[in-house]
């Protein structure tokens, strides 16, 4: 049976950060193309296009007190109830629910840090509890490499982060759902450390099938699909017959079906062109790779 199928608001990045949509627009984009799941993006809070102005007595703010002022400025953003209330109505008017909120965390960081850390997943908490969702992703740190896995504590940082943040989401009744997506989380077997680790039926993976290094990503989808509750269907660019140019698909979905997956598989096109047109291919390459068996 194929999974719900939903479209993540990622896919329209260029016109989110362009100011040509907001984050409020994202859910009647994502009915008019036929999906009825939306997963929404604490990226584009607040709107990028203005954020600078915006944050600049902020930034102030911060000098003066010898800090970087951007946590607490987006925190005031994603922890808004006006945050809450315009994000579930654009939902409720598109007829669509939200499958997950996605939040981009940070738990290396020393104590203050890790503190501001779990304050804003309260935040995310928050909205995605507003919006009816069940899951809200998390990263681990906002390293683009895993350069220094080996720098002693910082793995550890991150496992008590997310402990922490596991009593938050308990709290809350929102599972969070740990993405490979930058830094340590780049490493299969690191990443499957913490998830075991923390070893909670609060915490999950959120696998995303195409942010694996090449030579990596079969054996590390096998080695964390047992523990995901959320997918990314990534695409960028396809050939002539429709299929992923980078990412093997029906050896990936293979991989989720033995292991049971039975999470939703959301649609993060982010290549070239009309996402319209890129979501609806990937929509296509889904339905005939996903065995009905």
């Amino acid at each position: 049976m194929l999974p719900s199928l939903g479209v993540s608001a990622w896919c329209f990045h260029d016109a989110l950060y362009a100011g040509r949509l907001t984050l409020h627009d994202i859910p009647a984009r994502t009915a008019a193309l036929g999906f009825d799941l939306v997963e929404l993006n604490d990226l584009f809070y607040p709107p990028p296009r203005l954020s600078r102005v915006r944050y600049l007595p902020w930034r102030v703010w911060g000098k003066l007190r010898g800090r970087d002022a951007w946590p607490a400025f987006q925190r005031s953003w994603v922890g808004s109830a006006s945050t809450r209330q315009h994000l579930r109505a654009a939902c409720d008017q598109a007829g669509v629910r939200c499958a997950a909120f996605t939040l981009n965390s940070d738990f290396t960081g020393n104590p203050r840090q890790q503190e501001a850390a779990l304050a804003y997943v309260a935040a995310g908490l928050a909205v995605t509890r507003s919006l009816g969702a069940p899951i809200m992703r998390v990263t681990s740190d906002y390293r683009e490499k895993s350069d220094d896995m080996t720098t002693p504590g910082v793995s550890e940082r991150v496992i008590a982060g997310l402990r922490g943040a596991i009593k938050l989401a308990q709290a809350a009744d929102v599972r969070l759902a740990l993405e490979n997506h930058w830094g340590l989380t780049t490493e299969p077997a690191a990443m499957l450390r913490m998830v075991q680790e923390v070893h909670s039926p609060w915490l999950g993976v959120c696998l995303d099938l195409g942010n694996f290094p090449p030579e990596q990503r079969l054996a590390g989808i096998e080695l964390l699909a047992p523990y995901a509750i959320h997918a990314h269907a990534k695409a960028g660019q396809f050939t002539e017959s429709g299929e992923e140019v980078h990412i093997d698909y029906a050896a990936e979905f293979a991989i989720l079906q033995r292991a049971g997956y039975r999470g939703p598989l959301v649609i993060e096109y982010e290549g070239a062109g009309d996402p319209a047109v890129g979501i609806q291919r990937t929509r296509e390459l889904i339905e005939r790779h996903w065995s009905p068996a």
